[in-house]
């Protein structure tokens, strides 16, 4: 949000998901942007590297 801010970029919010997931599965499928802060979705990117790498 802050470089959206800083470069005077409207954020114009096209859709509200419950959750991570659904916001993931909405963007794959569509050409939107998902604007989420890490610390909300780190979680799941820890998830897919484990899974990319199994042996990490």
């Amino acid at each position: 949000m802050d470089i959206l801010n800083k470069r005077d970029i409207p954020l114009d919010i096209a859709l509200n998901v419950p959750d991570v997931e659904s916001a993931i599965s909405v963007c794959r499928h569509s050409d939107l942007l998902m604007c989420y802060p890490y610390s909300a979705v780190k979680h799941i990117v820890a998830e897919a590297l484990s899974l990319l790498n199994p042996y990490r």
